[in-house]
């Protein structure tokens, strides 16, 4: 075979192999270098589209959450368990109902995912529902009558079992509708939860349909063409795949597992990672998948796969790979034809060539025949290139032998430098120390030895802590720290320890070692010892910088000016005390910032401190860089040396402030014990009279000017205390016992006049240098132990009025059957004179006790009154007349009236009473006859009066009854109003008199006052409230004859004795009775559904009800029922403020069979 021939056949092989293993090499790179790239692609797409179906189906949950707190919602609920009326509102369920509706039609048309919002409710039939079911898929509210029970479906049974705050989010399936999959397929998410009205009661649950079909195709057409997307379901289900007959295959009949066909995913199921894998498709080639989560609604999980097959994403790589087969073959034809060619042009250079070779071989020069064409002239190129490389390696070698000549020689010079180094440090005055970061000594030379004591072998391998003081530890391991990050330390002085534990002053510089890449190993650092100049100069340096930090931080003004007063240096805190800068006060004259009115003071003070004056100079008004004036008190002195003035000025202004607020407290002080109510004395430990208020001036009587420097304990306090007084007052000031000064006492003290007071005390010690001063505030008792034996005596007869007002009680029960029986019994007798005159004896007892009773409860401010407006005058003249043969001829009555008309808001009768009583006590008072006098007139209490008297102030009319008699002794006086209280003999009076008068005023809202002289007679004044108009006078009503009834009457008194008799009378009458003993029994007997036509009830009753409110409470079943009332003493049941209560029927006991007859038939025919 010809040479053309096997080169042109080799050439051909060398292009066909070369192009093919190109081709497979960049097919296999490629595939290699866009695996990873897919697989972070579809992940990352897998996330995106992930993403994209949780946002468009979390907004559900939220409308979910919302929907319960809206006030439709709310208020639809509250109507629907309030019987159809929100309680709130007072909209029915039906407003509430629209409302929503309107609502919900605007949610949903706003919100495209949402196919439905309904509200289904707990029996399971849609309460209310809107759709897209319109025309043309518009949003409407379908009609009742197309409303659906939903009562089996999976999410209404989730739903409903939840609790108020819970939401139930479904799996995607496809929407169901009348129990048919709807055509077209809806993938369908449903979000509901339960809804509850007040008290926790279910009314039902809210569900939002979630239609997926949008999100569903937006996933489909995301993808690159040859790629799958799928989105799958936790229950293995596809809800989206390339071959749509194999969605939803659970519901469809066609049941699939996707964890089947990604076995490699089928972990993550349920899970929030994401992932990716190569794994290796049909075709036996890699391709990619990914999976990423969605939580649908925070709750319901779903997955999206993306795959990509090798063919899709190695497609560029198929078409170069099919690009460089094609040229290839061009490759493999072109190097035939040239291979043939270069063949016949290679034989004539191939011998020059030789030649040339041979020559080479021999040592000869040799022309390579470069200039030939073809192969053999490339070839020969080529073999020229490999001479001139070799030749060029050749050189490169002997130079490699020359360099490494020198490199030894450098090693050598190395190490020669290292010994002179190594000697160097052996030979240093410094101490030099190596090393490591974490301070380890690796280098220890003799003047380190020498310097502290230890020897090499000693040092080498401790921690270099051996050296540092326990105080200079955090010191050591800063400047490690500073080392390691490449700084220098230079030069730093500190202390470091001995052997022997003695300190020695050293300075230090540090620099870091560096290893042979560069990187810092450790820290070389050279030490020497502080010589005495040198700590000399230290300890000035120091002491410098302590006054500077002085002079820095000093919060004072520190000053400096030269001979001509320009400030030369001055501290940073003039900033503080003047508002300026050092820089823009340095080189000014201090003249500029002084008040123009000191300036002379100032300039005089200067030149007195050059003369060798006082450095304390008189405080200074200076100017504030914002114009105010600050106050500085200054310290100053002048150095000749220096030739410089050296000022300290302390800001004055705040304490100035503080003493102008000081006096104005002192002043303010001053006006208050001047204007204090208590009279104010301050004393010092000697009780010498320091002050004295205007009030002590006006309770003691001296002039301020005539008791001070005098001893208070000799100059007020009574007699009988003084001994006391000093002896508290030496214990004190021996024991220096505060708490005998920490409360009020009282004490007897006097006045100028001699008269002794009681007064209250409240001292306080204040303690000062000079001693100590008492401060005493005297308040004078007098007024106020007389309001207390006020306020004990109406206490007293507050408490034996609710005495005598129990005692009339149970008497006039008594009464009750005495004078009722003897009636009777006077009918029985009435043949038998001596038993009739009995029997009016006793009558007439029992009227006594009658009378006596209603003294009690008139004192007792019980009785029941009938108040109207009445002219007094016409009554004291009616009463008059009443009076004159009562009184006697010896006995003169006057009327006095301050005007002709004197109207009065006051129960005639009950006056009438009061004032005959009155009339009765001057006759006794006036056995040889005298003078009574009755006079009228309008009156005014004042204010003080009023508080002195406990009345309220304000207009009354006044009724005196004055008499010309014996008057009351003055140690009577304050008894005359108490009951049973009498200056007669016996049998001559009950005492009640008085005490009925005393309890009528005071429960007609008056006020009564008595005065009285011994030997010259007695006045009683009784004040009332005032009337307007006069009200006519009744002229009495002619008693209506006994009558009776045949009625059913139910008869309460827990008294059995009085409700024997009542019951006696009543049959007596006619009458058909029911009793009871007590308010509960007469409940019982009235729900027996027993009739009757009045309720005769006592108000006073054991129980828990009295007599009113067992009225009030069968009135609520009974509003038409008739009810009278029987007491002796009622409380506050049917009286209020001493008044009957309107509408109110009342008997009081003892009564007689008339009055029941009369009060009975009035009450049954009202």
């Amino acid at each position: 075979m010809t040479l053309a021939t096997r080169l042109a056949i080799a050439m051909i092989l060398l292009v066909a192999v070369a192009v093919s293993a190109v081709g497979w090499l960049s097919h296999s790179s490629l595939e290699r270098a866009l695996l990873p790239r897919v697989l972070d692609r579809i992940e990352s797409h897998s996330r995106l589209l992930a993403s994209q179906l949780e946002a468009h189906a979390n907004g559900a949950r939220a409308d979910i959450t919302t929907f319960r707190s809206r006030a439709s919602a709310r208020g639809l609920i509250d109507a629907h368990f309030n019987n159809g009326v929100d309680p709130v509102d007072h909209l029915s369920e039906k407003t509430w109902r629209d409302r929503l509706l309107t609502r919900l039609v605007a949610d949903v048309g706003a919100n495209p995912a949402y196919a439905k919002f309904r509200i289904i409710s707990a029996d399971g039939t849609e309460y209310l529902r809107v759709d897209r079911s319109g025309a043309d898929g518009s949003v409407r509210s379908v009609p009742d009558d197309a409303l659906q029970n939903k009562d089996d479906r999976f999410f209404f049974q989730e739903a409903i079992k939840l609790s108020e705050d819970q939401v139930y989010v479904s799996p995607v399936d496809l929407n169901v509708d009348g129990g048919v999959v709807q055509m077209p397929y809806v993938p369908t998410l449903r979000v509901a939860g339960p809804l509850y009205g007040s008290g926790h009661r279910l009314f039902g649950i809210v569900v939002v349909n979630v239609d997926m079909r949008q999100v569903f195709d937006r996933i489909r057409i995301s993808i690159r063409p040859g790629e799958q997307v799928y989105v799958v379901g936790r229950n293995g289900d596809y809800l989206v795949h390339p071959d749509r007959t194999r969605e939803f295959g659970s519901q469809l009949g066609t049941p699939t597992r996707w964890q089947n066909e990604f076995p490699h995913f089928a972990a993550l199921t349920g899970s929030t990672q994401s992932a990716s894998e190569a794994v290796q498709g049909s075709d036996g080639k890699p391709g990619g998948t990914a999976i990423a989560p969605a939580i649908l609604a925070e709750d319901q999980w779903v997955g999206i796969i993306r795959v990509v097959p090798n063919a899709a994403f190695m497609a560029p790589a198929i078409t170069i790979g099919r690009t460089t087969v094609t040229i290839g073959l061009v490759a493999v034809l072109v190097a035939a034809v040239l291979a043939v060619l270069l063949a016949q042009s290679l034989t004539r250079p191939i011998g020059r060539l030789t030649t040339a070779v041979e020559a080479i071989g021999r040592g000869k020069e040799a022309k390579i025949p470069v200039d030939a064409s073809g192969e053999t002239g490339m070839l020969a190129r080529a073999f020229a290139r490999m001479v001139e490389e070799t030749e060029a390696k050749t050189s490169a070698l002997e130079h490699e032998v020359e360099e490494r000549r020198r490199t030894e020689a450098a090693r050598d010079q190395l190490a020669v430098r290292e010994r002179l180094f190594s000697a160097a440090v052996e030979s240093s005055d410094d101490s030099i120390i190596m090393q490591t970061l974490n301070g380890s000594i690796i280098g220890w030379n003799a003047a380190a030895e020498r310097l502290y004591g230890y020897s090499a072998e000693e040092a080498v391998g401790q921690p270099t802590s051996i050296l540092l003081p326990p105080d200079r530890h955090e010191e050591g391991k800063d400047y490690l720290q500073r080392i390691a990050r490449g700084e220098r330390i230079e030069h730093f002085e500190t202390v470091r320890l001995r052997k022997d534990g003695t300190p020695v002053d050293i300075s230090v510089s540090l620099s870091p070692i560096r290893g042979a890449s560069g990187e810092i190993i450790g820290a070389s650092g050279s030490a020497r010892r502080l010589t005495d100049a040198r700590q000399t100069e230290r300890a000035l340096q120091q002491q410098i910088e302590e006054r500077r930090q002085l002079f820095d931080a000093s919060q004072d003004l520190i000053m400096i000016m030269d001979s001509r007063g320009h400030i030369v240096q001055i501290s940073p805190s003039c900033e503080a005390v003047l508002g300026y800068r050092p820089d823009e006060m340095i080189g000014r004259s201090g003249v500029d910032f002084i008040h123009p009115a000191h300036l002379d003071q100032s300039r005089e003070e200067m030149r007195a401190l050059r003369r060798g004056g006082s450095p304390k100079l008189a405080d200074t008004r200076c100017f504030h860089k914002d114009g105010r004036e600050v106050w500085l008190s200054w310290l100053g002195n002048w150095s000749d040396q220096a030739n410089r003035f050296f000022f300290v000025g302390r800001d004055m202004t705040e304490a100035r402030l503080a003493e102008e607020s000081l006096r104005e407290s002192e002043q303010l002080a001053r006006n208050i014990v001047e204007t204090a109510l208590d009279a104010f004395v301050q004393t010092d430990d000697r009780s010498t009279i320091l002050n004295w208020s205007s009030r002590a001036e006006e309770l003691f009587g001296w002039r301020r000017d005539e008791v001070l420097g005098r001893n208070a304990v000799d100059l007020i306090v009574a007699e009988g205390e003084r001994e006391r007084v000093k002896v508290g007052l030496a214990r004190f000031l021996e024991t220096a016992d505060g708490q005998t000064l920490n409360r009020r006492r009282e004490l007897m003290v006097r006045r100028r006049d001699g008269k002794e007071f009681k007064a209250e005390l409240s001292v306080t010690a204040l303690r000062r240098r000079e001693g100590i001063l008492f401060n005493v505030f005297y308040r004078d008792l007098t007024d106020k132990i007389a309001s207390e034996e006020r306020i004990r005596h109406a206490e007293k007869m507050e408490a034996v009025g609710q005495l005598t007002g129990g005692v009339a009680h149970d008497f006039n029960n008594i009464l009750t059957v005495i004078t009722g029986t003897i009636e009777i019994l006077a009918d029985a007798v009435a043949r038998e004179p001596e038993l009739v005159a009995i029997t009016k004896m006793i009558d007439e007892a029992a009227g006594r006790g009658a009378e006596l009773t209603q003294h009690l409860l008139a004192f007792a401010r019980k009785q029941p009154l009938q108040p109207r407006e009445i002219d007094v005058n016409s009554l004291i003249i009616d009463t008059a007349k009443l009076l004159r043969p009562t009184l006697g001829e010896q006995i003169q009555i006057e009327s006095v009236f301050e005007d002709e008309n004197c109207v009065a808001i006051v129960d005639p009768n009950q006056l009438t009473t009061a004032i005959l009583n009155l009339a009765l006590n001057a006759r006794d008072a006036m056995p040889s006859g005298g003078k009574l006098i009755v006079e009228t007139g309008a009156a005014y209490l004042d204010e003080i009066y009023a508080g002195a008297n406990d009345v309220p102030p304000g207009h009354y009319v006044l009724i005196a009854v004055s008499d010309t008699g014996t008057g009351i002794p003055a140690n009577m006086l304050a008894r005359v109003f108490d009951p049973f209280f009498t200056s007669k003999g016996p049998g001559k009076g009950t005492g009640l008199g008085l005490s009925m008068v005393y309890g009528f005023i005071k429960q007609s809202a008056g006020h009564i006052k008595i005065y009285s002289e011994e030997g010259h007679g007695t006045t009683i004044k009784m004040y009332l409230p005032p009337g307007k108009t006069a009200t006519a006078v009744g002229e009495g009503v002619t008693p209506a004859p006994i009558e009776g009834g045949h009625e059913t009457i139910l008869v309460v008194e827990d008294d059995r004795l009085v409700r024997d008799y009542v019951l006696a009378q009543l049959h007596s009458l006619g009458y058909v009775t029911l009793q009871a003993a007590n308010a509960a029994e007469a409940v019982a007997i009235v729900a027996t559904g027993k009739p009757f036509d009045l309720l005769f009830t006592d108000v006073i009753m054991p129980g828990k009800m009295n007599g009113r409110q067992l009225a009030d409470a069968l009135m609520k079943t009974r509003p038409d029922l008739r009810v009278v009332y029987t007491s002796g003493y009622t409380e506050n049941a049917i009286i209020h403020h001493g008044r009957l209560d309107s509408g109110v029927l009342l008997l009081a006991k003892p009564y007689r069979k008339s009055d029941l007859a009369r009060i009975i038939r009035k009450a049954l025919s009202a």
